[in-house]
């Protein structure tokens, strides 16, 4: 009896091996060459779905984030939807069922330091995102010189998304005007990832992260779109990126004010979070 159970056991493992072969052996191939198999198309669909509602996935350096799709708004639990100033955001943020979310059709979480910022950011399970991964994020959206399509040129910030055209292929909108966003990122006098920052001025030449390297006092004849730059060499600052509703032509996805104190807040800075996968 023993003989026959291990036979059977045998033939049920050997059978189990067929089936998940034959499975994930590709049969057929789409006209594109990719696997059709039933293990490849559920591969495909959990892809598509890693990341949450209002986020879309870039990938940076082989690795995927899911980037804020809209800037921050304060969430229906806050106790003030709309932020008109920096006690609204300390009362916000003491509320705990309050976090900020990404949807269209809400003004921007305004009013906020940096370090509120990433705090904010953590509460709701993100963070904010790296110069490269913001760059990677918002690369794409319509240039303000050649294709006016954002909030640059107006007199108040309006809600996310209300300027359809602002946006990538990948649908995140705003990265380019209406309110400057917090990055996590530093600068010690003058000097940024081991390197010191140009003066201020219009950008020249860019890094990998569409960071200026070099500035000139009126960059005519550079590829940077008039994107204009700000530092200082003296004293500890945060890094804002995009410009704000009334930037005007000096905002891009290279304008940057690397000069920010991480204790401002004001009308014109919000922030996007983005979620490590």
């Amino acid at each position: 009896m023993g003989k026959w159970k291990s036979i059977l056991r045998w033939a049920f493992v050997s059978a189990g091996i067929i089936i998940l072969t034959s499975i994930t052996v590709d049969a057929t191939l789409s006209p594109n060459g990719f696997s059709q198999s039933a293990l490849g198309i559920l591969a495909t669909n959990v892809t598509e779905k890693e990341c949450p509602n209002g986020t879309a996935r870039i990938d940076v350096d082989g690795k995927g984030i899911c980037v804020d799709q809209y800037e921050a708004s304060p969430s229906t639990e806050c106790v003030h939807e709309t932020v008109g100033n920096a006690l609204e955001t300390r009362e916000n943020s003491e509320n705990r069922q309050c976090i900020p979310q990404s949807a269209s059709g809400k003004l921007p979480w305004a009013f906020v330091t940096y370090h509120q910022a990433k705090e904010l950011c953590a509460k709701a399970g993100k963070r904010l995102l790296t110069n490269r991964e913001w760059y990677e994020a918002v690369v794409g959206t319509p240039d303000e010189r050649v294709n006016p399509s954002c909030n640059t040129k107006g007199v108040a910030v309006l809600q996310s998304g209300e300027k359809v055209e602002c946006a990538t292929e990948k649908s995140i909108h705003d990265g380019i005007g209406n309110v400057w966003e917090w990055v996590d990122e530093t600068v010690n006098d003058g000097v940024y990832d081991s390197e010191t920052l140009p003066e201020s001025g219009y950008v020249t030449a860019a890094d990998e992260s569409g960071v200026a390297r070099t500035t000139s006092a009126d960059g005519v004849g550079n590829s940077y779109h008039d994107d204009y730059f700000w530092s200082d060499q003296n004293g500890q600052f945060g890094m804002i990126r995009g410009g704000f509703f009334g930037s005007g032509k000096d905002a891009g996805m290279y304008s940057i004010q690397a000069k920010t104190a991480l204790s401002f807040s004001g009308n014109a800075i919000g922030f996007r979070c983005a979620l490590s996968l």
